[in-house]
């Protein structure tokens, strides 16, 4: 039930269901969450469409780690009106591919705070700085804040 586009509760059917369901499975992925709680609700209530009346929250509502562009392929999967949602999976391909395209090329990664690794409240941090430092390096695309944590700690001194 979960999964079953609003539509289907009126017995209408079509691949836009399935884009529909993509936008749940996505949408769980980013947020741990189905979009809509439809196990709270009775057989007549779905039938009725209650569990749509309300307003959607966007994925990075829950996840600030999404970016505005996956926010909205993700809405438009979950449009309550299927002739707004993607016509078929290779039109929600397309422009899934868009979006990675766009962020590879433009390098933007969604960041951590470096601050979340630094404690200032400790009296001898250069070991675990240090330490935290080389668990950083290691990550993919988290060497800048290892040189960051290191640039601090040799500044502090």
């Amino acid at each position: 039930r979960p999964y079953m586009a609003p539509e289907i509760f009126k017995k209408d059917v079509s691949t836009k269901s399935d884009i529909y369901a993509v936008g749940v499975m996505i949408y769980q992925l980013l947020t741990n969450r189905y979009p809509y709680d439809v196990e709270k609700y009775a057989n007549e209530e779905l039938i009725n469409l209650k569990p749509w009346m309300e307003k959607l929250k966007p994925p990075s509502h829950y996840n600030k780690n999404v970016f505005r562009d996956l926010d909205e392929i993700v809405l438009k999967c979950l449009e309550f009106d299927s002739s707004k949602r993607y016509n078929d999976a290779g039109e929600l391909l397309e422009e899934v591919e868009k979006v990675i395209d766009n962020y590879k090329s433009s390098q933007i990664i969604p960041r951590p705070n470096p601050e979340e690794y630094w404690d200032d409240n400790l009296e001898y941090v250069v070991n675990d700085s240090i330490l935290k430092a080389f668990e950083l390096a290691k990550c993919e695309n988290k060497l800048s804040y290892a040189i960051e944590i290191l640039e601090r700690e040799v500044l502090r001194d």
